[in-house]
């Protein structure tokens, strides 16, 4: 489980900052290149849930990041419930701070573009400037009809989409390993082909691409200009133990030793002409424990750092 909030003193303690300026590439701040970069390295929040803006602010540029790729969930600094009036203050403190908040993502199961947080988030991210918000996932049962629930969905991403457009906010589907109606590009694209681009586009996760077995190029093709977002972490398969049934278990790990060759993806993205954020998102399996993730999220932002051209 998350940590509860820190207090200040603990979190500057423990939190990554004194790590990453001492301990990750050697770097000093006087050498670090102040100029913008060719893909926006962007951390998600999502583990930094309690921490307050001006926390976030120290974690998040201790360790090297461009911006924030901002978790509105519950128990963060900016939810559901406050975003009206905390998304605006917020993001004007991090952009001060050098920090960009080009995308925030809501909750999970945040799929009806009726909810009651739905059009509050999209105006709050107007107000802000904020330009993407990542939405949730349909998740198919066993025993749904499959196509009805895609009929569905693109019901819901067409009033998702007329909210794109009446706030200037574009609406990201997240591709996602596992019993999903968006569980790689090519499902993805399913409910994404025959909408405006400029409103709903295709958030793309190399990652959990891989976990399904479709590979990144062909992935690439099929979302087209739909393509909006990457997501940047790796995953591995490790033997379960189990004598028969199922013998494989994915793990997530360090971006440089999974399934995903990230120098190679990110060289089919420039070809691409992709120009957009990278947004990094820290996951680990084991125990989920502050401290030790994000140390492990400074050496990949570094190793991400060293091969973004």
């Amino acid at each position: 489980m998350l940590q509860a909030r820190l207090t200040r003193r603990e979190f500057l303690r423990t939190s990554v900052v004194g790590f990453a300026a001492s301990s990750v590439a050697g770097e000093s701040a006087e050498t670090q290149d102040s100029s913008p970069h060719p893909n926006p390295i962007i951390y998600f929040t999502k583990f930094l849930r309690g921490l307050s803006p001006q926390e976030i602010t120290e974690a998040v540029k201790g360790m090297g990041f461009d911006g924030l790729d901002l978790a509105v969930r519950a128990g963060q600094c900016v939810n559901p419930d406050n975003v009206r009036k905390a998304l605006p203050g917020a993001v004007t403190l991090w952009q001060k701070a050098g920090l960009s908040v080009p995308m925030v993502s809501t909750e999970t199961n945040l799929v009806n573009p009726h909810d009651r947080t739905a059009e509050p988030i999209f105006a709050a991210c107007a107000e802000a400037g904020v330009k993407e918000v990542k939405i949730g996932y349909w998740q198919w049962k066993e025993g749904e009809s499959y196509w009805s629930m895609v009929d569905q969905a693109r019901r819901d991403l067409e009033a998702f989409g007329r909210l794109s457009g009446k706030y200037g906010v574009r609406t990201l589907v997240h591709n996602h390993s596992g019993p999903y109606l968006a569980c790689n590009a090519s499902t993805l694209m399913t409910l994404l082909r025959d909408f405006d681009p400029a409103c709903v586009g295709a958030y793309i996760d190399p990652a959990h691409l891989s976990i399904n077995g479709e590979p990144l190029p062909l992935a690439l093709e099929i979302v087209g200009r739909h393509l909006a977002m990457v997501a940047v972490k790796n995953v591995v398969y490790r033997s379960s133990g189990a004598p028969a049934g199922k013998k494989w278990k994915t793990e997530w790990c360090p971006l440089q030793d999974g399934l995903v060759d990230w120098p190679e993806a990110l060289a089919l993205l420039r070809k691409r002409g992709y120009a957009g954020p990278l947004s990094l998102h820290g996951e680990y399996s084991g125990p989920e424990e502050r401290a030790a993730i994000l140390k492990n999220v400074a050496r990949d932002v570094s190793f991400l750092r060293s091969i973004v051209q």
